[in-house]
């Protein structure tokens, strides 16, 4: 009855440390290296068998951060593609308007000119 208690009582201590380690990774008042230093220091101050449960919920953190990461790198590619394609096809879309553009000018220019000449004799 006693070791299931105290069984209790670590697996209590784990929990509690674990949400401090959590609440220190999403602290955003501290850098990296400070947030490092603290967790461990956490972690050392634990007795042995409670390191071993802080440490796992500190590597499950890390999993889902690097999982999170890499989600949102991928949609930064695919929004950086989305716009390199659309860029591109405006460009494309741009030079037959210069081109429209350049030979409606002409043409006016053309018919001030032959708008002149008639006016001349």
């Amino acid at each position: 009855m006693l070791s299931r208690y105290d069984s209790s009582c670590t697996h209590a201590q784990s929990l509690r440390s674990s949400l401090k380690v959590h609440d220190l990774v999403n602290d955003n008042q501290k850098t990296e290296e400070q947030k490092i230093a603290l967790a461990k220091e956490m972690v050392q101050s634990l007795p042995m068998e409670q390191q071993e449960g802080v440490l796992g919920v500190i590597k499950s953190l890390i999993e889902a951060f690097v999982q999170h990461t890499q989600y949102t790198l991928e949609q930064i590619r695919e929004k950086i593609m989305t716009a390199k394609q659309q860029k591109l096809e405006a460009v494309q879309n741009m030079k037959p308007m210069k081109r429209q553009a350049g030979q409606s000018h002409s043409s006016e220019s053309n018919s001030v000119s032959a708008e002149s000449k008639e006016k001349k004799p």
